[in-house]
């Protein structure tokens, strides 16, 4: 049996580009599927999960990407356990196989989603302590995209524009809210996905460090229906993604600035490396801020769920103290 993540079409060295994928009739352009469409330095293809609980323990972030224009890879790994804040990054340099996707001993399976909701089961294990993961009891999201992206190669290829807020992953019952699209579940005659036609967020934020701890948002729909949700983050349960690479106007990692694609690992070494922030200390949490994954109480037509809310932080707080962009403060904030 081959290792997780090895890939399940190998093809040897001396025929690269090609690759056993190669053999199947899903070609999109005139190259070999290795071959990257564009040869933008910016070139990404992400795989990226979070794993939440129902009670504010909880909170895993989780990410793998590779840059063929760079020729790196990377993996990260965010876990907050009450405050507790450790992260594992691995980095190697990108192998002529892309469906190789161990990185530092984290395999990610091939088969992934694109916008989506799902459940989690296995276990996490954090300093000695097992927590056992059940669809019943962590809910859980999934992303995969590829493309280009600013900043990717580090803060010299970064334009330094940034959005306020990226918006909520929540699921209910009947359908889930990722940002601006609206997903119906499997099975439901409407269209899958479809787009907000508007959202209005009411915000308000911790009075010492101005990173967000709860709001209102609400939902039209392109019916002409509306809807208004309401979310309080649990505790200090925040997956701060400056730890995972993910660079912008507060700079990449709070050490070393790393931002996502740049070179890490020097020849065949693998580099993994980490931190752990004790994220109960507003100061840290100020040092840490940036895109930020907030796991909050999700409420809406009386049903309560839990899921991730994504501002930029304190950008946020800025744009909503301005009033502008469908952002304003909620209620006396200052």
């Amino acid at each position: 049996m081959s290792d997780p993540g090895a890939s399940p079409y190998p093809a040897s060295e001396e025929h690269a580009p090609l690759s056993g994928l190669d053999e199947f009739l899903v070609h999109n352009a005139p190259y070999p599927v290795r071959v990257m469409w564009t040869p933008d330095a910016q070139a990404y293809e992400r795989v990226w999960f979070t794993c939440q609980d129902k009670v504010g323990e909880l909170l895993v972030v989780v990410g793998l990407a590779f840059y063929p224009n760079l020729g790196t890879a990377e993996a990260f790994a965010i876990v907050n356990v009450r405050g507790a804040h450790t992260t594992v990054r691995a980095h190697r340099a990108m192998h002529t196989d892309r469906m190789d996707m161990i990185v530092g001993g984290r395999a990610v399976s091939p088969i992934a989603g694109y916008d989506g909701f799902g459940r989690q089961e296995g276990w996490v294990e954090v300093a000695g302590t097992r927590f056992n993961l059940a669809s019943d009891t962590h809910l859980g999201t999934r992303d995969h995209h590829w493309g280009t992206r600013d900043g990717v190669g580090g803060p010299g290829r970064s334009m330094g524009r940034q959005h306020p807020h990226s918006g909520e992953w929540v699921e209910f019952e009947a359908f889930g809210i990722w940002g601006d699209h609206v997903l119906y579940n499997l099975g439901d005659g409407r269209k899958r996905s479809g787009t907000l036609a508007r959202r209005v967020h009411r915000m308000r934020f911790e009075p010492d460090t101005h990173l967000l701890l709860s709001g209102e948002v609400d939902l039209e729909f392109a019916d002409g229906s509306s809807k208004t949700m309401v979310f309080e983050r649990l505790g200090n349960q925040i997956a701060f993604l400056r730890c995972g690479m993910y660079g912008g106007p507060n700079g990449g990692t709070p050490d070393g600035d790393l931002w996502h694609g740049m070179a890490v690992a020097q020849g065949d070494e693998v580099v993994v490396h980490g931190e752990t922030f004790d994220v109960t200390d507003p100061a840290v949490r100020s040092r840490l801020a940036g895109l930020d994954q907030h796991h909050c109480r999700v409420t809406c037509d009386g049903e309560t769920t839990f899921g991730i809310v994504e501002p930029y932080d304190t950008l946020c707080y800025e744009v909503s103290r301005a009033g502008v962009m469908g952002f304003s403060l909620l209620d006396d904030d200052a």
